[in-house]
């Protein structure tokens, strides 16, 4: 099999796969169907061109055809993207009518020549030839300027969903500007920089894919296992590190002289060890977790498996750990954070600290009527304690309890709301990733202490039960008792009445000495 054979049938096949995702999943949008075009016009041509290798280069009108029009449709779909960034951005310029209008007339121009003369000739010197291949340079010309204003023309905040696709895109289509700008300046096709350009359109797929996952109104709802994605950067990432071990490992034993194969051995144990320390690390694992969950997911948690593993924790834990201790365990595992305690309202009506975990023994006791727990009942808010403390006026300038500020460890404090009341709060250590406290982190952190409020309410009333069970066991106790003594007591009284008079008979005398044993 030749090389361009297995690059365009391998562009081929995951341009198919791709056109499928988007086919099962499309709903009808204009952007979607643009797409899915893209996705399959790119299949068709990928697989024209195979074929056009396998059968030693020939001349094909069909190849020549579904790349013009894979390179219109793609600029159709850019075309669209940023019509609708510019009618979201403010600032943006006019319409882009004209411009559209313009780039079609083009395209319909390169097929039209296309149709009406021989497919692309072996000898540049042919005027068919040397048109051919300026269309194709004038579109990946235009497409490069498209996909630069799209990406200008997007809001900031909202880059991080197309810019995989600005991408991918972008360095295709750089690639066929080269290709095409080499063809011109030289008279003649490179043909090892031909046969690599199916590989380049491989790896664009996934970039693709990734945007169309993070654009709902895309129409491809991609599903990739959080877990699965994690261990396999993670072996990559050890792979890619054993390999260059390895490489400087043999620079060392070729230029290490007679010391060379100790000083080898020696580095490739002390790296094997440092990759099992950092393989081992909760904070090596938590910064891999955060910077995927950024880079390649449209939000930073799975929901599913977090809710799971948070109600797991609440109701199963590990033996011998009290509910209060899982409850601190199961939403500091929510942000990797390595510790925390917990306040209760107490009976006293202060809010006391009645559980920790891998924390420090911070006491303090909280008055109900204090401003921060009012703070922490009304607004509900996940608070930063220090841009608290560096930004009181976020917190409508809320001044901490003494004992909060005086904990180096803490980093949130997550209030336990049941029925718009606070019953207690949560206060974990600084996270082991780099994870920044944003609306999402906020409103799965509020959620999950109302679910562990609902469980620690149950809890204290279950303990209220049982004790108000041992104080009716014991009223029931101490009725029977006293039932006993008063019976007790008038079998005493009758024979202390009796006495006086049958004292010197020996009967009676034998009867009071049986009734005194018995009692």
């Amino acid at each position: 099999m030749q090389i361009g054979t297995f690059s365009y049938g391998l562009a081929a096949l995951t341009f198919a796969a791709l056109t499928v995702l988007l086919l099962v999943s499309w709903r009808g949008r204009l952007q979607g169907a643009l797409l899915t075009a893209a996705a399959a016009m790119s299949a068709l041509w990928a697989g024209m061109a195979a074929y056009q290798v396998a059968a030693g280069r020939p001349p094909l009108l069909l190849a020549d055809l579904f790349e013009i029009l894979r390179d219109t449709l793609w600029l159709a779909f850019l075309l669209t993207l940023l019509a609708a960034a510019r009618r979201r951005n403010p600032s943006a310029g006019g319409s882009l009518r004209g411009v559209a209008l313009a780039l079609g007339g083009f395209c319909l121009v390169l097929v039209g020549a296309l149709l009406f003369r021989a497919p692309m000739a072996e000898s540049f010197a042919t005027p068919d030839y040397f048109t051919g291949i300026l269309g194709r340079l004038v579109l990946a010309l235009a497409v490069i300027i498209v996909v630069e204003q799209l990406y200008r023309n997007v809001m900031p905040e909202q880059r991080w969903g197309i810019k995989f696709l600005c991408l991918g895109v972008g360095g295709l289509f750089a690639y066929d500007f080269y290709l095409y700008s080499d063809a011109m300046l030289f008279k003649r096709l490179d043909l090892a920089s031909w046969d690599a350009r199916g590989i380049v359109n491989t790896l664009i797929v996934p970039l693709i894919a990734v945007s169309a996952a993070r654009n709902p109104e895309w129409s491809l709802d991609v599903s990739v296992s959080r877990r699965i994605l994690f261990h396999s950067a993670t072996l990559i990432a050890a792979g890619i590190y054993l390999l260059g071990m390895a490489a400087a490992g043999y620079y060392i034993r070729y230029f290490g002289g007679q010391w060379g194969p100790v000083f080898q051995v020696t580095f490739l144990m002390g790296a094997l060890i440092l990759l099992m320390v950092v393989l081992f690390s909760g904070t090596a694992r938590a910064r891999v977790k955060v910077f995927l969950s950024k880079h390649f997911f449209s939000y930073r948690y799975d929901y599913r498996e977090e809710w799971l593993r948070f109600t797991r924790t609440l109701s199963e834990g590990e033996p011998g750990v009290q509910l209060r201790e899982r409850s601190i365990t199961a939403i500091a595992e929510l942000v990797e954070s390595p510790g925390g305690a917990l306040w209760l309202k107490s009976d006293t009506g202060g809010f006391e600290r009645v559980a920790h975990w891998n924390f420090p023994r911070a006491a303090g006791i909280l008055d109900a009527d204090s401003p921060f727990a009012a703070f922490l009942e009304q607004r509900q808010w996940v608070l930063s304690v220090e841009e608290c403390e560096l930004h009181p006026e976020r917190y409508d300038d809320l001044e901490l309890p003494p004992f909060l500020r005086a904990i180096e460890r803490a980093w949130l404090v997550v209030p336990l709301i049941l029925h718009e009341q606070l019953v207690g709060f949560v206060v974990l250590a600084h996270s082991r990733g780099r994870i920044t406290l944003n609306w999402e982190v906020s409103d799965l952190l509020k959620t999950a202490g109302r679910q562990a409020a609902s469980y620690l309410a149950q809890l204290e009333a279950a303990n209220a039960l049982l004790v108000a069970r041992q104080f009716e066991s014991f009223n029931r106790m101490s009725a029977f008792v006293v039932h006993d003594l008063k019976n007790l007591v008038s079998q005493l009284s009758l024979l202390m009445s009796n006495a006086e008079k049958h004292r010197h008979n020996v009967d009676f005398q034998q009867d009071m000495l049986e009734t005194i044993a018995n009692s």
